[in-house]
């Protein structure tokens, strides 16, 4: 039946004849009539609008004043996580010994550990932390002791979000906790960027000049000189941050820059290039495909080198020169040029001789003995974390806010993959590229500026149609108030940007009529009973078999299951990386069934919303022909924008499924009033090709 109605859909689309309308509008009211008749959409929005909503007026300062102060919160307790660690390395470096304690081995070694951590996404041991690097065969003089390692327990405690916390010492040892097994042997924590940013925590801009002369084939150690500049290159680009700004120059007898030509990464030919991963990479990739020839003409280098810094602000400037030292031009002309070049800069620029021959983001504080740098000290956290607050911003279908650092890169967008999902090194995008109205770059201006304001102007939105690389996007203006603020710690603005006029509607239910909660961890509740429903386990209420599969089909007198996304939980993104329990499933349900009461858990009002949903169940039992309605169709599902979502036959999905953010909702989405078809598709658990049928639902009309 599904194959055939698609067939007859494509057929519509293409013919537009008298008699393709006639057939047309045939079509449509059968549709209509399935989607009601069946699945009873019209009684669904009938029971919407005779439940008691009520409507609020959406003020953008409140929302930006409440989601400032949660993010604001949120950066000083991974602030100050760190400095505890610091703390108490510092407090101990004295006394800490040269012999490793008993408890921490070396970060080779195997673990008893044979499950994956939820939070770190690896197989990590909870109650040890080991060493790792270079340094270990060095005989160091200071080892971490089990004080310290007590505090990182403590830390992951407190806040079981965090990530791996470590030690970095000057000689060249890391204690990383939990442990976690990694057997690198050329691992050192002083060439690595989250330690070289905190020791020297000031923007710079570095110019690497790599000598490519004939004599660079000359082998030192059974190595030639070029391989081991191209080394001594790399570590250096490895190293810098994404407030650092790098160039590359080759030079024999002429010198060339890494973007002087058409490249990916887009650079003038004397253009720095942001140290973000992605332009690392192609500069990484320009030096390992030098080669060497000719002579060894320094002053075109030095002076191609010293144009790089013609626009630089930075305070520390640097000319990295890799050369083997056996210049083919006389001395005082290369020291003339030298001279020229860096007084038009204000003899600000370090030259750095070296003759061969011989995006998780890190939050780190250096620490000291003496006044002396003794290493750093480092927690790792998730974007995800810092910014699930934005990531599930969104009060309103026409509301949106985003976030980004002192320089304008965006850490999130609406328009932007969000941080759960992006597995790659990121990049990195100016805000201006997605908010390109003249108006909106004028607020990113004064965001930049670290000022605070809301300005109301018309602006564009941009509405997925569903599948936006296939179906598409719709475009539509709105009077649009942008209202920004800077956030503590500095170095990071927000900016909320919602409709004039914009109304918040929300149900008002003080019990549960229904008394019941079905969640969709069914393995969960040693209640349920379960049948295999294609490649799923859904509720079970009388089984039997039809012509539709062999399988037993699951008619479910249990009704559906409710699934809660990481948006109807009051701490979004500890839902995304722990295990649920036997408890939880209890609690939840304890918490939805009967009157209301207040929970620390969930949004406020997504009691209303389960409730309003229970509604789904009797909508299924009172189409006609019950006994029939899983050979209509496959799945049926209703969603809320507020991350409640009911499926019939229940069955479990996965633990960050997002109604809001699949094709189907935003489909409808696009097409209101109009029934919303998708293209076919594999079905996730084995139903074959389907196709799915949407259309939106309207609260306190």
């Amino acid at each position: 039946m599904k194959l055939r109605l698609n067939i007859l859909l494509l057929f519509f689309f293409a013919q537009r004849t008298s008699s393709s309308f006639e057939a047309s509008s045939a079509l449509t009211k059968k549709l209509q009539n399935f989607i009601n008749d069946r699945l009873g959409v019209q009684r669904m929005q009938d029971h919407l609008d005779a439940s008691q909503f009520t409507t609020t007026p959406v003020e953008s300062s409140n929302l930006l004043k409440t989601l400032s102060e949660s993010l604001s919160v949120k950066f000083t307790e991974r602030v100050e996580v760190v400095q505890k660690l610091r703390d108490e390395v510092e407090k101990r470096w004295a006394s800490l010994s040269s012999s490793s304690h008993a408890a921490v081995s070396k970060c080779c070694s195997d673990l008893d550990i044979h499950e994956i951590d939820s939070n770190f996404q690896q197989i990590v041991d909870r109650t040890e932390a080991c060493h790792h690097g270079q340094g270990l065969a060095m005989n160091p003089s200071k080892f971490v002791d089990n004080i310290i390692i007590n505090v990182m327990k403590e830390n992951l405690y407190q806040y079981p979000s965090i990530k791996f916390q470590y030690v970095g010492t000057e000689e060249g040892v890391t204690t990383v906790f939990p442990k976690f097994k990694t057997c690198s042997s050329t691992y050192d924590p002083r060439f690595r960027p989250w330690y070289v940013e905190a020791a020297t925590p000031e923007p710079k801009d570095v110019v690497v000049v790599i000598d490519i002369s004939g004599s660079m084939k000359n082998l030192y150690q059974k190595r030639t000189l070029l391989d081991i500049a191209k080394e001594a290159a790399d570590t250096v680009i490895t190293t810098l941050n994404p407030n650092d700004r790098v160039g590359i120059i080759s030079f024999s007898d002429n010198a060339n820059s890494a973007t002087e030509d058409t490249n990916k990464i887009n650079c003038k030919s004397t253009e720095l290039a942001i140290a973000t991963p992605h332009n690392k990479a192609y500069l990484k990739s320009y030096i390992s495909s030098l080669n060497a020839h000719g002579g060894t003409i320094y002053s075109s280098a030095l002076s191609l080198a010293f144009d790089f810094f013609s626009d630089s602000t930075a305070n520390d400037q640097v000319i990295l020169f890799l050369t083997d030292g056996k210049p083919g031009e006389d001395n005082q002309g290369i020291l003339q040029t030298i001279s020229q070049k860096n007084e038009k800069l204000g003899n600000k620029v370090a030259i750095l001789t070296y003759g061969l021959g011989g995006l998780i983001t890190s939050v780190c504080l250096p620490f000291y003995y003496k006044s002396n740098l003794k290493g750093v000290t480092c927690v790792d956290i998730s974007m995800s974390d810092l910014l699930s607050d934005v990531a599930f911003f969104g009060r309103t279908d026409s509301s949106y806010a985003f976030i980004m650092d002192s320089v304008g890169r965006l850490l999130m967008h609406p328009l932007l993959p969000s941080p759960q999902s992006i597995t790659d090194d990121p990049i990195f995008l100016q805000a201006t590229s997605l908010e390109t109205f003249p108006e909106a770059k004028d607020v990113v201006a004064s965001m930049l500026r670290g000022k605070s304001g809301s300005e109301a102007f018309p602006s564009l939105r941009v509405l997925s149609r569903g599948d936006s690389i296939v179906e598409g996007s719709l475009s539509t203006m709105f009077d649009s108030i942008y209202s920004w603020t800077q956030l503590t710690p500095h170095g990071f603005a927000l900016c909320i940007v919602t409709v004039v006029d914009d109304i918040e509607t929300l149900p008002s239910i003080s019990a549960n009529p229904y008394e019941n909660f079905r969640y969709h961890r069914l393995d969960l509740d040693p209640n349920s009973e379960m049948c295999q429903y294609f490649g799923a386990a859904a509720t079970i209420g009388n089984g039997r078999t039809t012509s539709l599969s062999q399988f037993k089909l699951c008619l479910s007198s249990a009704g559906s299951t409710v699934h809660l996304s990481p948006a109807a939980f009051d701490k979004p993104y500890l839902q995304l990386i722990r295990e649920e329990t036997t408890l939880d499933v209890e609690r939840y349900k304890s918490y939805f069934v009967g009157n209301r009461v207040s929970s620390s858990m969930f949004k406020g009002f997504v009691y209303d919303y389960v409730v309003l949903s229970a509604y789904f169940d009797d909508l299924l039992r009172q189409a006609d022909d019950y006994e029939e309605l899983l050979d209509s169709f496959i799945w049926a599902y209703v969603g809320f924008n507020v991350g409640v979502f009911r499926l019939y036959p229940g069955s479990r999905l996965v633990q960050d499924y997002e109604p809001v953010q699949r094709r189907w909702y935003k489909r409808a989405l696009a097409q209101k009033g109009n029934i919303a078809f998708s293209t076919p598709y594999e079905d996730n658990f084995g139903a074959g090709a389907v196709i799915t049928m949407s259309k939106t639902l309207y609260a306190g009309r």
